[in-house]
């Protein structure tokens, strides 16, 4: 059976998730970890997309990242390109070190942009390397409770739901709302598990708008005489 097709949508919000091959560790040291940072503003600048969250693991990363015309695949092969030419030079390794497919779920912002946000955040005390999350270095939880700054991040979207005019009063409502779901299991609608379609996260009317969307386009490229992309 032939893999979906990636999903473009100027201003979607995705979940990305990229693993090293043979789960293999991405991140020797806080060297390479901060090397990727750059990675991601240098991207960023060039493809004008936004980041709301990210967790660097050890094995793998994850980003809620917001895209503008320049679709999803080139983002992504730009920073693992870059990455893995660093990452080899650096430790001296040849060939792969992601896995060939980063998986990625478009969402339903206006359901799940803060929930994401605190799933991301929280992937480091599921795996129990940390009690809280803001215990865990190599996220944005940090920078979205104000304790450390990130040029690139964007965190002024989704702290605004919780307070459009009081800063601070977001970051701890923020805080209260990650902290609620501490001890929570791993959730597969995020990893696109149990979902209508599992490219999209979003309810059944969502999802098959953006289906029926995607199949408008395809019908009027073939009659065009081309095929969309």
């Amino acid at each position: 059976m032939s893999r979906k097709g990636r999903i473009h949508i100027p201003g979607a919000v995705y979940h990305v998730i990229l693993r090293g091959n043979d789960r293999q560790d991405i991140f020797a040291d806080d060297k390479d970890r901060f090397r990727f940072y750059s990675i991601l503003d240098i991207a960023r600048q060039r493809f004008s997309f936004k980041i709301h969250a990210f967790c660097l693991m050890t094995s793998h990363f994850h980003l809620e990242l917001q895209v503008a015309d320049v679709p999803l695949p080139k983002i992504m092969q730009c920073i693992a390109q870059r990455y893995v030419q660093w990452f080899n030079w650096r430790h001296h390794k040849t060939g792969h070190l992601f896995e060939r497919r980063y998986k990625a779920i478009l969402v339903h912002t206006d359901e799940y942009l803060k929930e994401l946000a605190a799933y991301i955040h929280l992937n480091p005390v599921r795996s129990h390397m940390v009690q809280s999350p803001e215990k865990y270095k190599w996220s944005s939880h940090r920078a979205y409770l104000g304790k450390m700054t990130l040029p690139w991040l964007e965190t002024d979207f989704i702290l605004s739901t919780f307070s459009p005019t009081d800063r601070r009063r977001a970051q701890a409502s923020f805080k209260q709302f990650v902290d609620s779901m501490i001890g929570q299991e791993r959730n597969q609608p995020f990893h696109g598990e149990k979902n209508l379609d599992s490219r999209l996260l979003g309810d059944e009317y969502f999802v098959l708008c953006i289906l029926d969307g995607l199949e408008e386009k395809h019908e009027a490229g073939f009659g065009n005489g081309t095929r969309s992309r």
